[in-house]
């Protein structure tokens, strides 16, 4: 007689093994799966780039059909981490380093409710910053609420430093002009395509933000929770940031020179903190963290 099957539990069932493998360009990458919510993520290690989340096979993230797979520049996909400086705000190139430099799988796991983790490192040894030291943790977790993104960085030296990042959320859409935003009306808003013009966002009254334009905004004091309705395909994502990352940003070039050839089809939303840089002190550490959903 055969043996009886093992007992095995509802956590365990869903859950299946962190994978390390190479990707595009034979780069090194780490898939996430949660089955029991169909989910699937792809985590590059150069940029610590998740650059790809699936949603019962749906496509969440936008990939550029001209994206870089030789470490020459940042992964454009999914969720590019600019740090320690977003845009031109400071002595570094636009949006720092972090986004294309090497980082060190840390560790890969799948906890005990069947959720999946990886864990990715980064250090002043191997991506130096002046005289400062550092080192930058970022886990990234699949799990029945969605995809988390926490980004850790603590002074390891003996002098403050100041930085500012976003999570620079690509989000795959059907068409820009089928997007609406929700959570920005009524905000302090940076207007970075006329020369940083300071304003405030216009309450639509629920209709939500529509992209209409070449598009490039921070808004101060964002509210912790944000949602993007596609009318045509009529999916939502929604974020839940940290109130660390007190700021957002809403970006699409929408056609204008240099525009990625796929500019219809992605909207970036990204948790952020711009306004206000964070100071470090030695010693100390900051945590910033994004929980993606999507229904």
């Amino acid at each position: 007689a055969a043996a009886p099957a093992p007992a095995v539990t509802a956590q365990a069932a869903q859950a299946a093994a962190p994978v390390v493998g190479e990707g595009n360009g034979g780069l090194e990458r780490v898939t996430l799966t949660h089955e029991a919510s169909q989910q699937e993520v792809e985590i590059y290690s150069y940029g610590a780039a998740v650059v790809s989340w699936k949603v019962r096979n749906d496509p969440i993230f936008f990939i550029s059909s001209v994206a870089k797979w030789d470490k020459t520049k940042a992964i454009r996909a999914g969720i590019p981490i600019c740090w320690p400086q977003f845009g031109p705000y400071g002595d570094l190139g636009v949006h720092g380093f972090a986004r294309d430099s090497q980082w060190t799988i840390r560790s890969t796991e799948t906890l005990e409710d069947g959720s999946s983790a990886a864990v990715f490192g980064l250090t002043s040894d191997d991506a130096p910053w002046g005289d400062y030291k550092y080192d930058a943790e970022y886990t990234v977790t699949l799990s029945n609420s969605g995809l988390e993104t926490a980004f850790k960085v603590k002074n390891t030296g003996d002098k403050p430093f100041k930085f500012t990042m976003s999570f620079h959320n690509y989000f795959q859409v059907s068409g820009v002009e089928n997007v609406r935003i929700y959570g920005l009306e009524s905000l302090k808003v940076t207007d970075r395509m006329q020369n940083d013009k300071e304003g405030v966002e216009e309450d639509t009254g629920g209709v939500g933000k529509i992209v209409e334009k070449e598009t490039d905004s921070i808004y101060a004091d964002a509210p912790e929770e944000l949602a993007i309705f596609d009318i045509s395909s009529m999916r939502i994502v929604k974020i839940k940031k940290t109130p660390s990352l007190s700021d957002a940003t809403l970006w699409n070039p929408f056609g204008s020179e240099g525009a990625d050839p796929g500019w219809k089809n992605f909207v970036c939303v990204e948790p952020a903190v711009i306004k206000n840089p964070v100071e470090v002190a030695p010693g100390e550490e900051w945590l910033g963290a994004q929980l993606l959903g999507t229904e």
